[in-house]
Formats: C-alpha cells, structure tokens, sequence
C-alpha cells in the first residue's frame, strides 16, 4: 500500500508540475503572457510555430512581460477577431526587411496599446474594422506607421518616419491627440473625427480627408509640406494651425470655423 501510495503521489505531482509549465503563460487575471522566451518556444495558441511572427489565434488579452526581438521576422499575427495586445510598456522591434510587419491583423476587435512598435518594413501596426490603438509609439517603415480600418480609434499615439502615412484610417474614424513626424503623408482618414493633432516634418501631406463626411478641428501642422490641409468638399474644418510648407490647405472643404494659414486667417 505504502508504494502504491508513493507511486500515486509520483504521478500527481508529474501531472501537477505538467499543468503548471502549460499553464506558465496564463496570468491570475486569464491574461496571457508573452515574452522573448515564450515567442521562441511557441505555442502561445493553437497553431503559434517557435519562434516568429508569434501568432495569436484565440480571442482574449495578451501581455507583454519583456521586450520581444522580431530580428528579421514579422512580430505578431492576429488571427482571430477580439484580440487585445498590452505592450506594457515594452518594445516590439524588427530589423527592417522587406515583408516585415510589426502587428497585423485582418480580424475585426483588434487592440493595441502602451508601448513601441519599431523598424517593421512593411509597416508597423495593420488592424483591420473596429480597431483601437493608443498609446503606443510606431517608428521606421517604408510603409504605414500606424493603418486602421472602419469604424476605428488611434488616440495618443506618435508615429515617426515612414515611406506612406503615419495614421491611416478609414470611414467613421476617430484619430485624436497624436503625433506624427516625418512620412509622406501625417495622417489620413477616410471619414470621421480628426482632432487635436500634431503634424510635423516635411512631405507630401500634413493631413488628408477624403471621401466621406469629416470633421478637421484643432490640428497643428507644421514643416516642409506640399500640402497642409488636403481635403474633399464633404470635409468641414476648424480651429487649425497651418505653417510652412508650399500650399497650406487646398480650399476644397469647408470652414466651420477660422483656420489659421501661417500668420493669417486662411481664406
């Protein structure tokens, strides 16, 4: 019986210590962890191959609990809708190759937030419908810093030096109190909310709205641009600060309140 016992309690505590190494990842609040050793081994969720991009297939909360080394690789795919990424203050960084994107999504719910996203190629955040990005900082890509779909939110973010738009987003989206410096286009939304941002550097456009009905208000924009203020006739805007650059605003939208074009009012 005394073996049996022992034999018993052998077992319980190989099983016990099996759960616990699978269990490691999962935080007390059901929040998964991911850190540099985690991203190596894989398994993060179902289907995550060792090593890179580190693939997040399952709908719930990931947390960064150190910073992740991408090296030449993409840095996470989400492959399921409702997926929240806490960069917790960490960094997300890559090694500039072609092909190489920070965080992508084509799922709907994606989040990111608190934290830096740095030298993805191919860009550095793509989410797709209904996506929240904020606070976090996205800088060195021959693409898009930060690209949002439809019905989307980036608030608080800064995104630096990239070959195509800092922010992108689409219809009926809200892009408020960020910062962006040094692409060919600041900031770009196809309808919704701009506000509250600041552009700068030098390039083709400080900010772009097109298509559908936009509201512009209290942005400054300020450099070297071709454009400052690039709109359609379905933008309304106001309260915006325009300076440098070749042509201030493209007088296609229509002023709902006074902008200011260098030291004058604009016309």
């Amino acid at each position: 019986m005394k073996k049996m016992n022992q034999t018993i309690n052998s077992s319980l505590a190989a099983i016990a210590i099996a759960v616990a190494a699978s269990t490691s990842a999962l935080a007390s609040d059901g929040v998964i962890e991911i850190n540099q050793a985690r991203a190596e081994a894989g398994n993060v969720t179902v289907g995550d191959s060792p090593g890179f991009p580190v693939t997040l297939s399952a709908k719930g909360s990931y947390l960064l609990t150190s910073n992740l080394d991408a090296g030449a690789e993409s840095g996470i795919e989400i492959t399921a809708p409702d997926v929240t990424v806490d960069l917790n203050g960490f960094k997300l960084s890559g090694t500039a190759v072609d092909g190489s994107k920070g965080i992508n999504s084509t799922f709907v719910g994606s989040r990111v937030r608190d934290g830096v996203v740095q030298s993805f190629n191919s860009g550095g955040i793509h989410l797709d419908d209904d996506a929240v990005v904020e606070n976090v900082r996205v800088t060195d890509s021959n693409s898009h810093g930060i690209s949002v779909g439809n019905n989307s939110r980036v608030t608080n973010c800064q995104a630096v030096r990239h070959g195509l738009r800092g922010i992108g987003a689409g219809n009926n989206a809200v892009v408020s109190g960020n910062i962006s410096q040094d692409s060919f286009i600041g900031i770009r939304a196809d309808g919704g909310v701009i506000r509250d941002n600041t552009v700068q550097g030098d390039g083709n456009i400080g900010i772009q709205a097109e298509g559908r009905p936009t509201v512009v208000i209290n942005n400054t924009v300020n450099g070297d641009w071709d454009i400052g203020l690039a709109m359609s006739s379905s933008v309304g805007y106001g309260g915006n600060s325009i300076s440098g650059g070749t042509n201030h605003v493209n007088n296609n939208g229509v002023q709902i309140g006074p902008n200011l074009c260098g030291t004058n009012l604009c016309q």
